[in-house]
């Protein structure tokens, strides 16, 4: 559970607060050509304080992005989590480098392009599935609310394609590395002023291993953000995922609702 809601919360605040705030500063200051963006966030799950499932958390990540003067910007990024309970261990995650553009834009909407190369930063990577590196490409696809009467409104897919690399093929603990993974993400974004916004996101993944196994999982977030600034950004959320299957291990049982693996969470985001 504990690393179930990490990942909810590095996952969703981190890839919507940021963003959130870098729009707000590129509107701005349309000349920089660079940005810097934090953000800490916290993350609770759903059970009372007194269960023994009870999650607490904290995420904290850094981003810098250079735009060149062809379009394409170049972003590098760290983060990790503490759990705020027990040991209190600081992990680190993957970090990552990559490059996005738009490669094309209307009145209708936009298409662009992201490629990512992971550096395996995290212990559980390095130590146990001894991961080399690792890619993903994703091209996303925009289209503008104005096209349905809702100017304020736009929705977005993004299909992903991940590929891996390991010393090995077999971790340490005894389970198969991941080789690639396939997914999507489906998300929705409406601004209620400039200031205010609400964005609802939908995603579905599958992992393949190098034995052949596959392990899928779903995720959901809905989360409203406030910029009381042009560098600064506030997310509060609520977020779900993990296996689609039921118990039985074979009927498919999304319930995105369900408490026993819901997250809250706060994040707060300032862009230099």
């Amino acid at each position: 559970m504990q690393r179930k809601i990490k990942a909810l919360g590095l996952l969703f605040t981190l890839s919507i607060g940021t963003t959130l705030a870098s729009d707000s500063t590129s509107s701005v200051k349309k000349s920089k050509n660079w940005s810097l963006s934090t953000s800490a966030t916290l993350n609770t799950s759903m059970h009372h304080l007194d269960d023994a499932e009870k999650s607490i958390s904290s995420d904290l990540g850094v981003s810098h992005s250079y735009k060149f003067k062809n379009g394409v910007r170049m972003f590098t990024s760290v983060s990790g989590n503490k759990n705020l309970q027990g040991e209190r261990k600081w992990n680190w995650s993957n970090s990552a480098v990559g490059l996005s553009t738009t490669l094309g834009q209307s009145e209708a909407g936009r298409v662009g392009g992201t490629l990512i190369g992971y550096i395996p930063t995290s212990e559980y990577s390095k130590k146990y599935q001894k991961m080399i590196t690792g890619f993903k490409a994703s091209p996303s696809f925009t289209i503008f609310g104005k096209n349905f009467g809702i100017n304020s409104m736009s929705i977005s897919y993004v299909p992903n394609a991940a590929l891996y690399f390991h010393e090995y093929t077999t971790a340490l603990t005894g389970g198969s590395n991941t080789q690639y993974s396939l997914g999507n993400a489906l998300s929705v974004n409406y601004g209620f002023s400039d200031q205010v916004s609400m964005n609802v996101t939908g995603s579905y993944n599958r992992r393949v291993t190098y034995e052949g196994g596959e392990r899928d999982s779903f995720g959901f977030a809905a989360t409203a953000g406030y910029s009381p600034t042009a560098q600064t950004s506030l997310s509060l959320g609520y977020a779900n995922g993990g296996s689609p299957l039921a118990a039985n291990g074979s009927n498919t049982d999304i319930d995105i609702f369900d408490e026993r693996s819901a997250a809250m969470f706060f994040s707060l985001g300032y862009t230099f």
